[in-house]
């Protein structure tokens, strides 16, 4: 599981440098740590532009504490914001929609080929 971040600058040195990022979910902090993944595109229907995705894993006990929460508000470099509501019931939709590991069923096994000798 993860959250993905979106940022298209006007300017290139706007970029986010210092991408930590840090949730505040009903008072505990927890660092989310820098983006295990990256990708920037250049955008040249604007002069200078360029379109930045940042992607933090969670775990799915971090994502229940974020989606469950009464209040979320998060920093990512000098931006902080808090977490809308909305999006956190789709949060809580998408949780519910994963099996508990204890009611799964089993992995199915592998059926290994039996190689034939002549």
């Amino acid at each position: 599981m993860g959250v993905t971040f979106e940022s298209t600058p006007h300017n290139w040195s706007a970029r986010l440098e210092r991408n930590e990022l840090y949730v505040l979910a009903d008072g505990e902090r927890i660092s989310m740590g820098r983006p295990s993944g990256r990708l920037s595109k250049v955008n040249f229907r604007y002069i200078d532009t360029v379109t930045e995705w940042l992607e933090y894993k969670m775990t799915l006990q971090i994502l229940k504490k974020v989606a469950y929460a009464q209040t979320v508000e998060m920093r990512l470099d000098s931006f902080e914001f808090n977490l809308h509501p909305g999006f956190r019931r789709a949060m809580q939709k998408l949780i519910s929609g994963i099996p508990n590991p204890q009611t799964a069923p089993p992995p199915a096994k592998r059926r290994t080929p039996v190689k034939k000798i002549n």
